[in-house]
């Protein structure tokens, strides 16, 4: 075999448009020569011959993009080939390939392709009944003996694979993020339900995800990250160094937890409700994720490394999201789920804190931040959250930055003089206020205020709902008609049809969550729209007194929408969205009235 033999036929071969090909010149030739060569088999093994020449010359760098496609077009042939291949061929190749994806040198799209493809051939024999040919043919002989050159470690069994994998664990940093990839992409591999790549049923991948769930190597390949993951969070918690095999085994224990348990439809490990997901892990996984010291070494590392490693800080507050997601079997008892969901509030409410303070121009930090706190409420409600002393600073929080969000909103209307369009900030606020908003109306709203058999903790833990969010449902109203106001001082041109009804829409979902944010206190929240709606209602008596032709302008038009959202805002909190049903009156406000007979007097008054 001459030298770059391989790689010039494949570049001529890739020079020429297939026979059937009708498409434009440049690069859609060469794509379509690719594709073409993998359908037909590549029978002439011109993309590993290239791969092996391109390597062995040290041209890797110089042809990226062309040794890139090679190895996704090896794992597109082998796996449309693989009964017709020798098992010691495709051992051999998965083995390479997998010995390449570890040359810390190779760009990352080289590694990752070279992983994915080895990932494949393992997935494609794990527990394989298949009867791959033992004899090997000539040119398969010559292609083995030239990978052999490599010396890659040859695995015969998934054994070998994790012994092999757990000895690159105890190595130095590059060995490390070697393997952490390579495991997350493994995991992706056999959790993946696409069988357009290996030419089989969809019950091929049913098996492979419920054998590597049931024979343990799940447990196995979390152990491993978890061990990984201790070390290098409590290297930072000592030291305050970030080091650079962290990223992919944090990226790894993600990958882990975020496994679909069950290999009927993948969804039985799953529980979704009120738009988050909650985890339910088996009991075996206790000894791993139930640990104090590690969730608060996970918050310490965060803190250590928000402001200067800013992909390194999301991926460990998605590691947290899902931390707090866990729920089910795993907890051995109320106690111990009470002691964890402690450990995660305490650290949240401190992530919270800091994400107001710190500079993000994305203002991720603070979003994630927000999604961590939706997702404790979501997990563990009010029952278990009461419980925990800094469950009233937690409110405060929450309060307070949805204050502090809708005046920022405010200021900038009013800097753009009410030109909604032209907010640069308003987006990602309005993400953060939704964010907010679901996490109150799934306080609001959870029964254990109403029916809960421990009194005292229950009236607690209402005084603190009150006492953090109430303000914050007089801010909604605030900033919403202020904003309205000013939108309309700045145009009264009427929007669209399309425009007028998605505002409609998300106003009215809007206003049902603030109203139940307002139930918390009915009677500060009435008073709130009272003294709002009183001088409204005086300029407009005063307009209809003095002048019964009234020419609508700015000014007036503003004053009409204030009075329309007030009036919304007191239909929403006095009433529940009943399209389709007879028109009763909310329970919660029955029960509020025979309470107190004054909030009758304060419904009255307002209506």
């Amino acid at each position: 075999m001459s030298k770059l033999s391989a790689t010039i036929e494949l570049k001529q071969f890739l020079s020429v448009a297939p026979s059937n090909y009708r498409g434009p010149s440049g690069p859609a030739v060469t794509h379509a020569a690719l594709q073409s060569l993998g359908d037909s088999g590549d029978k002439q093994f011109l993309f590993l011959r290239s791969i092996l020449e391109l390597q062995q010359n040290c041209e890797v760098h110089n042809n990226e993009e062309l040794l890139f496609h090679c190895i996704i077009g090896v794992r597109q042939v082998i796996l449309q080939r693989w009964r017709s291949l020798s098992k010691e061929f495709c051992e051999m190749t998965r083995d390479y390939l997998l010995k390449s994806g570890n040359e810390s040198a190779y760009p990352r799209t080289i590694r990752i392709a070279c992983y994915t493809t080895a990932a494949s051939f393992w997935k494609r024999q794990w527990k394989s009944d298949d009867s791959s040919p033992t004899h090997v043919q000539p040119e398969e002989k010559s292609l083995i003996e030239a990978m052999k050159l490599a010396q890659p470690t040859q695995l015969g069994t998934e054994e070998d694979l994790f012994r092999y994998l757990e000895s690159f664990l105890q190595l130095d940093s590059a060995n490390i993020v070697a393997s952490s990839l390579f495991l997350s992409v493994l995991i992706g591999e056999i959790r993946g339900k696409s069988s357009v790549q290996y030419h089989l049923p969809l019950e091929f991948h049913k098996r492979v995800h419920a054998s590597f769930e049931r024979d343990g190597w799940l447990d196995h390949t979390l152990a491993l990250c978890m061990g990984a993951l201790s070390n290098i969070v409590g290297h930072i918690s000592n030291n305050n160094q970030v080091n650079p095999e962290m990223l992919p085994v944090v990226q790894l224990t993600i990958d882990i937890l975020s496994w679909e348990f069950g290999a009927d439809a993948w969804e039985s490990g799953i529980e979704s409700g009120s738009g988050r997901t909650l985890l339910r892990p088996p009991q075996a996984w206790r000894k791993f994720l139930i640990r104090p010291d590690f969730c608060g070494a996970v918050f310490h590392a965060h803190r250590s490394v928000v402001e200067h490693h800013k992909e390194l800080a999301h991926s460990l507050q998605q590691l947290i999201l899902l931390l707090a997601s866990v729920s089910g079997q795993i907890f051995d008892d109320k106690d111990q789920q009470l002691a964890y969901a402690t450990y995660l509030l305490d650290g949240t409410l401190s992530l919270l804190t800091m994400s107001m303070t710190i500079k993000d121009p994305e203002e991720s930090v603070l979003l994630n931040s927000l999604s961590i706190v939706s997702r404790l409420i979501t997990n563990f409600k009010i029952a278990t959250l009461a419980k925990i002393p800094n469950f009233p600073q937690l409110l405060n929080a929450i309060g307070e930055t949805g204050v502090a969000l809708l005046q920022a909103n405010v200021q900038e209307c009013e800097s753009v003089r009410g030109d909604i369009e032209s907010m640069i900030h308003r987006e990602w606020r309005e993400e953060a206020l939704s964010i907010i908003l679901e996490g109150c109306v799934l306080l609001s709203e959870d029964p254990w205020l109403l029916y809960s058999s421990d009194e005292k903790l229950q009236k607690t833990a209402q005084s603190a709902m009150v006492n953090a969010l109430c303000p914050l449902y007089r801010a909604f109203l605030q900033g919403r008609i202020k904003m309205a106001r000013l939108e309309e001082m700045y145009s009264i041109a009427e929007l669209d049809e399309v425009h007028e009804e998605i505002s409609a829409v998300a106003l009215k979902e809007e206003m049902a969550g603030v109203a139940s944010l307002g139930r918390l206190s009915l009677k500060s929240s009435l008073n709130s729209i009272f003294e709002l709606l009183q001088p409204v209602y005086e300029k407009l008596k005063s307009l209809w007194d003095t002048n019964h032709s009234i020419q609508m302008n700015p000014e007036i038009a503003a004053l009409f929408e204030e009075a329309r959202l007030l009036t919304l805002s007191l239909g929403y909190i006095l009433m529940d969205d009943n399209e389709g049903e007879t028109s009763v009156i909310p329970e919660y406000i029955v029960m509020i009235c025979q309470s107190d007979i004054d909030i009758i007097n304060n419904i009255v008054s307002s209506v």
